[in-house]
């Protein structure tokens, strides 16, 4: 029998009754229909004793206990005990800041007016004057170009770029700079990927099977949001109700599938309305986490321990998903509602993929390669049956579920509408997702506009003005700089919404433009750098990890969009790791497939790229709003040995050694800059001599006698050893 009653991982409430107390409740109650039907305990409903009794032994609250809010460690939002959950809430007198609507204050007034270059500048630069505390220096020319570029495109500058700013650095300059990387197509496929973690987008359905499916059109649609600067109001309303809209287009429709990007079980004989319930519900969560910056999963089964949303709360939003007929009853179903749609990059896909085939035919290329890109050429033109959102006609009734459990219903149905504790849906919206997504991007929405910038401004400094991405409920830390926070919400809203502007705004503040060195006096003054008195470092994300040793090698294949890709991993793993299926088999290619960038690797949601999981990339099993950074030793393996770097490596090896006329310390030097966009200092050129001298040695010895060994050949072999520890250099990793 499935536990319908796991733990929700945002829902950590201490348990506070006693299971004798309960049972002692319980006894003293009069065995009416009514008592029997359903009580309430603590926080949660419960349908009978018998189902009580058992809910108990499973631990049934997914917060860990049954306890009323009223008796946590945190901060009151809870049912008051003998009512039914969403009844009463306590409601702070004052409300939590992120539930009151932001308001763009007055620039605050600074002395050191000159360091101020846009409004950013002046809000942290008062609050550093507060504190006594200078800015550092402005970064070097060097550094900031390879800043801004990972961060607008996830790839590092090349050395003609470096050459340029360095010549010309001025405030003109870097606005060129700036202006040409946001008009890149490599922009759009950077943003993609971090919102393909909140999209829990994936090539295929998870769970036991793991079927294929086709979901990459969608991904194509996402990169052509981003590409085209889509208002983000727009960006929010065509993914949740695309198909909503007065006159819908395949394209408002394909948006759509950003609902159905969850898994999906494809069992025969699952429990339907079990899973029904667990995709509406992923739906509401992935809501919470990409655009109310809100643990909805917590008042799932009860009102939310600490927040102002109550279970009902949770079920007027759950709602507003459960309108679909999901006929997703076994692997020979085909997941209704979908709809017939090809990639909105279908065009520019062939087209690109012929003037690649014309080069490589031209190039006398293998014939595997020219066939793989004959394929690819041939899917980007197909049409799918894409999983999309369609309501019903007649309206389906949603009602609170005791406890969460799918098969629990009771009380009066409930209407799609927003939280109490929020503003009420706009004048004239609609009760269903379009209603939804208009509220979310209506100016008095305290949340959607606050969190978007500020996971924005944690793509550009590593850490958000609120440090949990995720979650601006009542746990989360004030953040130190609200004002600052308020004024970009405010400021984004009034620009219609212009990501780019909101890019352009951050990483041309001097705030942004600072050097990331630091001493120890302003570590133990500033560990986290909340107060922004040097610039940001941290390190790159998985995909850009990859892509960064390939760029400068030359071997990644910039083409944009098209279907999924299958660089190297290791070999067996989907055999040993998969269920049974028919899609045990990796099919690892041989072109171009294995160089293009990662945002496009083939995504399996049990089994993901192993590079990618390695350096803390989410399964995508559920939406992910940011990452946890991790360090293991095997890491620096993967730098070392995985075959994409050892191909980069030696590509890189052969086209220093040939540009730098053989002359090894030359080579390193441009190789070095290539990766950190600086040259190396005397001591670690002196160390990556000596490495290179002791693996031309062992190179010599090794082929001694061997006349089809070139000295060309075993130059080329240690420099490339030097090539991947450079890989390896935490500032090759780093954004600093």
């Amino acid at each position: 029998m499935p536990n319908h009653n796991i733990k929700h991982p945002d829902c950590r409430a201490p348990r506070r009754t006693a299971l004798s107390e309960v049972a002692a409740s319980a006894s003293t109650q009069e065995p009416t229909t009514a008592s029997l039907a359903r009580r309430k305990l603590g926080g949660c409903a419960q349908l009978s004793v018998t189902v009580l009794a058992s809910s108990l032994a499973l631990a049934a609250c997914q917060g860990g206990g049954v306890a009323d809010a009223s008796v946590s460690d945190g901060p009151p939002a809870s049912t008051s005990s003998g009512q039914n959950p969403g009844t009463s809430v306590d409601v702070p007198k004052q409300p939590h800041w992120s539930f009151v609507p932001p308001v763009a204050n007055e620039l605050p007034v600074v002395a050191d007016a000159q360091w101020v270059r846009n409004p950013i500048d002046a809000f942290v630069l008062a609050n550093l004057e507060a504190q006594a505390v200078a800015p550092a220096a402005p970064a070097s020319a060097e550094k900031l170009l390879r800043r801004v570029t990972l961060d607008l495109t996830g790839l590092p500058p090349t050395l003609d770029e470096i050459d340029a700013f360095v010549a010309d650095p001025s405030d003109a300059a870097y606005d060129a700079v700036v202006t040409r990387l946001l008009d890149s197509k490599r922009y759009a496929e950077h943003m993609t990927a971090a919102w393909l973690d909140i999209a829990r987008y994936s090539d295929t359905d998870g769970f036991q099977y793991d079927i294929n499916r086709p979901a990459w059109p969608w991904r194509d649609w996402v990169l052509t949001a981003f590409d085209s600067n889509m208002p983000w109001d727009e960006f929010t309303i065509e993914q949740l109700a695309g198909d909503l809209l007065p006159s819908p287009t395949p394209d408002t429709i394909l948006a759509t599938a950003f609902n159905r990007n969850h898994a999906i079980q494809g069992e025969n004989g699952l429990l339907l309305n079990s899973f029904r319930d667990r995709y509406v519900t992923d739906r509401v969560e992935t809501l919470g986490k990409g655009w109310l910056g809100l643990t909805l999963g917590c008042a799932k089964c009860h009102d939310h321990k600490y927040d102002p949303v109550l279970a009902t709360d949770f079920y007027k939003l759950y709602d507003c998903f459960n309108q679909l007929d999901e006929r997703d009853n076994g692997p020979t179903s085909e997941f209704q509602p979908t709809a017939e749609l090809t990639s909105p990059l279908a065009d520019n896909i062939k087209d690109a993929v012929e003037s690649r085939i014309a080069e490589l035919q031209e190039a006398g290329a293998a014939e595997g390669k020219v066939g793989e890109l004959d394929w690819e050429r041939d899917t980007s033109q197909k049409t799918f049956k894409i999983r999309v959102m369609q309501d019903m006609e007649e309206k389906h009734d949603t009602q609170v579920l005791a406890v969460g459990r799918y098969d629990a219903p009771y009380g009066d149905p409930v209407r799609c509408s927003a939280p109490a504790s929020l503003p009420p849906f706009p004048d004239g919206a609609p009760d269903n997702r379009l209603g939804l997504a208009q509220w979310l991007v209506m100016p008095g929405n305290p949340l959607t506009s606050r969190v978007t910038v500020n996971r924005f401004w944690m793509h550009h400094f590593g850490r958000g003005l609120v440090p949990a991405i995720d979650n601006f409920g009542v746990q989360t830390e004030k953040p130190k700089q609200l004002a600052l926070l308020d004024w970009l919400a405010v400021h984004f809203i009034e620009s219609g919404w212009d990501l780019k502007a909101l890019h352009r705004l951050i990483v041309t503040s001097s705030t942004y433009r600072q050097d990331s060195a630091s001493d120890e006096q302003a570590i133990e003054l500033d560990p986290r750098n909340d107060m922004y008195a040097r610039g940001p470092r941290f390190r790159l994300p998985a995909e850009v990890v990859r892509d960064v040793p390939l760029a400068v090698s030359g071997l990644l294949i910039n083409r944009f969009g098209g279907p999924p890709t299958y660089p190297y991993q290791p070999e067996g793993l989907w055999e040993e790791l998969s269920w049974e299926s028919n899609e045990l088999h990796y099919p690892q290619l041989i072109g171009d497939s294995l160089y293009r960038r990662s945002v496009y690797s083939f995504w399996k949601k049990t089994l993901p790229p192993p590079l990618m999981t390695l350096f803390d990339a989410p399964d995508r099993e559920y939406s992910v709003a940011y990452r946890e950074v991790g360090i293991t030793p095997l890491q620096p393996l993967a730098l070392l040995n995985d075959p994409a770097f050892i191909h980069a490596g030696r590509q890189l090896a052969v086209d220093v050694l040939q540009a730098e006329s053989g002359v090894p310390d030359a080579a390193i030097s441009r190789a070095f800059r290539m990766l950190t966009a600086r040259l190396p200092n005397e001591k670690e050129l002196e160390l990556l001599l000596g490495l290179y001298d002791n693996q031309l040695t062992a190179v010599t010895d090794a082929a001694a006698g061997d006349e089809s060994v070139s000295e060309t050949d075993a130059s080329i072999s240690a420099m490339a050893q030097v090539m991947r520890v450079l890989f390896n250099l935490n500032e090759t990793i780093s954004q600093e």
